[in-house]
């Protein structure tokens, strides 16, 4: 199956501007939503035209699948159990909890992308630099999951990547090395980017356990 919005038509998009036109992917959390037992993710049509990669996920059985829970903590040892490139082609990552940390933990690493989907949590202000707790006991889907698109901001200029779109509907958010963004219309501009989500589930709403931290803090020490 297909991704779940319109992130196949960017991927295509953003990996034509990048002149990769068959290479590797790596991609943590996948969706098994259908009856048939389809998967439902962004990497499935890169993989259906030849290109090489892994799905990480921690709760589904398949051929393709690399099945761990990943966390900060692991995700380089994980990385070296797949085998994976020194240059990640395209990467995704859709956890609903850790992903910045472990998005963190990667940019820290000697792993380059080409390419990077990360979903961000839309549902707060324009300028609202908040992610979860890494340790965070959610009882509940809540507004209080991942990271808001500032926050990842923060994070991946600081590790040398600039902001390339964002998924009409505020979900997924895109990144490219620095050295690359000259071919991309509006890299870095956080305005013309940004997107509120709207979709209304038990993700939308508001819980009285919720908590949370800033990019600000993570890396800055700052309270």
């Amino acid at each position: 199956m297909p991704s779940q919005h319109e992130e196949d038509l960017l991927i295509e998009f953003f990996l034509n501007k990048l002149s990769i036109v068959q290479g590797n992917c790596i991609e943590i959390g996948v969706n098994n939503f259908s009856p048939t037992g389809d998967i439902q993710c962004n990497t499935h049509k890169l993989l259906s035209e030849g290109w090489k990669g892994v799905w990480i996920d921690a709760f589904f059985d398949h051929p393709n699948v690399y099945k761990k829970f990943v966390t900060p903590e692991n995700i380089l040892e994980i990385f070296k159990d797949i085998n994976s490139p020194d240059v990640v082609d395209f990467f995704s990552i859709d956890i609903d909890s850790t992903d910045w940390y472990v998005m963190q933990a990667l940019l820290d690493s000697h792993y380059k992308f080409r390419l990077i989907c990360t979903e961000v949590n839309g549902y707060h202000d324009k300028w609202a630099d908040l992610i979860m707790p890494e340790n965070h006991q959610r009882p509940t889907k809540s507004r209080c999951f991942g990271a808001t698109l500032l926050a990842y901001q923060k994070l991946f200029l600081i590790k040398g990547y600039e902001l390339v779109g964002v998924t009409s509907n505020g979900v997924n958010a895109f990144w490219v090395p620095k050295e690359d963004a000259a071919l991309f219309e509006h890299a870095g501009d956080y305005d013309f980017h940004y997107r509120k989500t709207d979709i209304k589930n038990n993700w939308s709403r508001d819980h009285i356990s919720d908590l949370y931290t800033t990019a600000e803090a993570q890396l800055f020490g700052l309270r």
